[in-house]
């Protein structure tokens, strides 16, 4: 299906609908933007809580889904993973559709009797204006790394196309709520004119934890809130998730969610392909993971590491047609924290996998090994076979996306799949 099937279906609709032969396609796009006049203003009808950040947007999108389901509030999903609502569960193609797509779906979400919209604003669909027009009643950051620079250029003008939502803010009832432990969230509360929650396990807080116990496959925790102590116990592992949940207790607390229904939404919370646990009764942990940025990976690893018995296996790559600054970056931080790496594709696109392999290793320290394992499934396959009892194999960079992109094909690849399929021995 192409990009623009969405668009050009509504398009057509639209002119049959009412008999505007002359207009393009592209005049079509235009007025679209300019007034929405056809879907009847739908974003004024709705409130929006927006989430932006490098790592963490979609975890944090989900957890506030399920609080919001918990606390029988009807909310849409907008976000990487699906497009959702009462029972109606669309295919993303983009995390922040375009302004046409977004708008008629938002029609929908009216149509629905549904008020409350939580979406994950990425840096292109905000940089690229599809969400001109939309006004923000919550704005939360979770942090910001190095990504997505071959379109950004510098970490300046990403931190910009970052800023944006927070200048969409409602300036008479917004808020922002800031993951404090970042830099950037300093100079995220200086140039917003609304008030702020801020949140964070190091630097001092509105929302922080203690008690924080890391176990092989959950973690338990208490958050301390301006209106009482949670306590928390989740079941995934991972300390950085920590940062997602006080994040969207933050959103809850906003939204008058009672102390039962934001732990009873978090705890029944899943997250497909963020620190997913693969367990078919083996001897060693399998976890499947979407990091493809320098500090996610990070991130994963040490957590990894630090509930890992015996060694951390990794198998991580980069992909193609992007950002090539953050390769070598990758490829240290993989050898570094973990024992046994393993380096493979990811989706190479169109760029030759040769390329990707050599930006990569530039990073990595002489003396240091690991294997290149160019086909996926091989990489994979090795990884489990050479697991050993007390080991942790993790899978990461793709997460649950569920075909890889080689050359101009999509070919079906679900890396949980493979997992599976290869531990209890059907795949081939």
């Amino acid at each position: 299906m192409s990009t623009h099937s969405m668009p050009e279906r509504i398009y057509k609709e639209w002119k049959q609908y009412n008999r505007q032969e002359d207009i393009s396609f592209f005049g079509f796009v235009k007025m679209a933007l300019k007034n929405n006049l056809w879907f009847c203003h739908p974003a004024k009808q709705l409130n929006f809580i927006g989430i932006t950040g490098t790592n963490g947007k979609t975890s944090t999108a989900l957890l506030i889904e399920s609080i919001f389901n918990s606390a029988h509030i009807d909310v849409a999903l907008i976000s990487t993973l699906a497009y959702r609502f009462k029972g109606i569960d669309l295919v993303a193609d983009l995390t922040t559709p375009d302004p046409v797509k977004l708008h008629h779906l938002l029609s929908r979400v009216v149509t629905a009797d549904i008020k409350h919209v939580v979406m994950e604003t990425s840096s292109h669909g905000l940089a690229q204006n599809r969400l001109k027009g939309v006004i923000f009643n919550t704005a939360v950051f979770t942090n910001l790394s190095h990504d997505h620079l071959d379109y950004h250029i510098s970490m300046e003008r990403y931190f910009e196309a970052k800023l944006q939502l927070f200048q969409q803010l409602d300036s008479a009832g917004g808020r922002a709520i800031v993951n404090i432990d970042d830099n950037a969230s300093k100079k995220i509360i200086q140039k917003t004119n609304v008030p702020f929650v801020t949140y964070g396990v190091h630097a001092k807080a509105d929302l922080t934890v203690k008690n924080v116990q890391v176990q092989e496959t959950n973690v338990s925790f208490s958050v301390l809130t301006p209106y009482g102590k949670l306590p928390i116990h989740l079941q995934s592992s991972g300390e950085y998730n920590i940062y997602n949940v006080l994040a969207a207790i933050g959103v809850a607390q906003q939204y008058g969610c009672t102390d039962e229904q934001i732990i009873n939404g978090i705890e029944s919370t899943r997250t497909p392909g963020r620190f997913e646990s693969i367990d078919c009764g083996q001897n060693f942990t399998v976890i499947i993971d979407f990091a493809h940025s320098p500090d996610a990976l990070k991130y994963l690893l040490s957590s990894a590491k630090k509930t890992t018995q015996n060694r951390l296996i990794c198998v991580f790559g980069c992909n193609g047609d992007r950002d090539q600054l953050k390769r070598p970056i990758m490829g240290r931080i993989g050898v570094e924290i973990a024992d046994s790496p393993i380096i493979t594709t990811g989706n190479p696109r169109s760029e030759s996998t040769d390329q990707i392999f050599d930006d990569i290793i530039q990073g990595i320290p002489n003396g240091n090994k690991y294997q290149l394992i160019p086909d996926r499934k091989t990489a994979i396959k090795r990884a489990l076979e050479i697991a050993d009892t007390g080991d942790t194999v993790v899978i990461a960079g793709r997460g649950c996306q569920k075909y890889q992109e080689i050359g101009d094909h999509r070919i079906p690849f679900d890396d949980a799949d493979i997992v599976r399929a290869l531990l209890d021995g059907s795949f081939k």
